[in-house]
């Protein structure tokens, strides 16, 4: 076990711990001598951390952490990033954080833009776990999308189920199967339906579609797109983010005609700020 204050590498010291998942552990840390911090994590399988690793390296997009750095000794492989400071949706949602059609819309323009950059990567890459936990709003507004332990090069056979049941996609969850960027989009789809609903898709009795359906607080237009992720079958969905954030694009479009959303400089940056405070602390 990691504890606070343990040096890795001769270079990064343990500040604390952050959280845990299935594919490791994650810690916030420091270099020897130096103030700015990193987030690390640290897992027992090498070979996994490597290839997240290697993912991170070919990432350079301000939607998603930066490569730092990587590492190993006898029993762990170390991967450091640069650090996002902000809260999670899962933690907002937690919190009793009850998001309207204008948030949602701000959020996934810039969460399907994330996965537009990876989907059309010169090396297409799907992330395979996209869900609240798994993205941050920072305190200025700006989305990122964290944690690609079970992200692949799109083609690439898995080598084990991947992804988190209630977001994943059907396909995730064959044993050796090629999930492709349609895999991402249908996580979408849950988050958007957790997102305007309130309802975990992550607690039984699962039924996202009927409990969208059902909500009279969901236009339409949302649950035409909604329900279009949702397709059980992968061709039957958005093919990938970019068409995806161009639907989302169009919904926004369509609010704007109505006078609901003004431009990306005046209410819509307002909203993106507000994401992460409480009503009081708004600007």
């Amino acid at each position: 076990m990691i504890k606070r204050g343990t040096v890795i590498g001769d270079t990064y010291i343990v500040k604390e711990p952050l959280g845990e998942g299935g594919s490791g552990a994650v810690f916030l840390v420091g270099k020897k001598g130096g103030a700015e911090l990193y987030t690390m994590k640290a897992s027992e399988n090498k070979e996994l951390l490597k290839r997240e690793a290697f993912i991170c390296g070919e990432i350079q997009s301000e939607y998603f952490p930066g490569f730092v750095d990587y590492e190993e000794d006898e029993k762990y492989g170390y991967l450091v990033l640069e650090y996002v400071e902000g809260t999670s949706l899962q933690s907002l949602l937690d919190g009793g954080r009850i998001f309207s059609g204008k948030e949602v819309l701000i959020l996934m323009e810039n969460i399907t833009a994330a996965l537009s950059q990876l989907h059309y990567h010169k090396i297409p890459i799907v992330h395979l776990d996209v869900k609240p936990a798994n993205v941050i709003v920072m305190p200025r507004g700006e989305v990122r999308i964290i944690d690609m332990g079970a992200g692949s090069r799109v083609g690439v056979r898995q080598g084990k189920k991947g992804g988190t049941y209630g977001y994943g996609a059907p396909e995730q969850f064959w044993q050796g199967a090629m999930p492709g960027p349609e895999a991402d989009v249908y996580a979408c789809g849950k988050l958007m339906a957790y997102l305007l609903t309130g309802k975990n898709p992550c607690q039984p009795p699962y039924d996202v579609e009927r409990k969208l359906l059902k909500s009279k607080g969901v236009k339409k237009s949302w649950q035409q797109v909604i329900l279009k992720c949702l397709e059980q079958e992968p061709q039957k969905r958005y093919p990938d983010g970019k068409a995806l954030h161009r639907e989302i694009m169009n919904l926004q479009r369509a609010q704007l005609e109505k006078g609901i959303i003004r431009n990306k400089e005046g209410v819509d940056t307002i909203y993106l700020k507000s994401i992460w405070k409480s009503d009081y602390e708004r600007e």
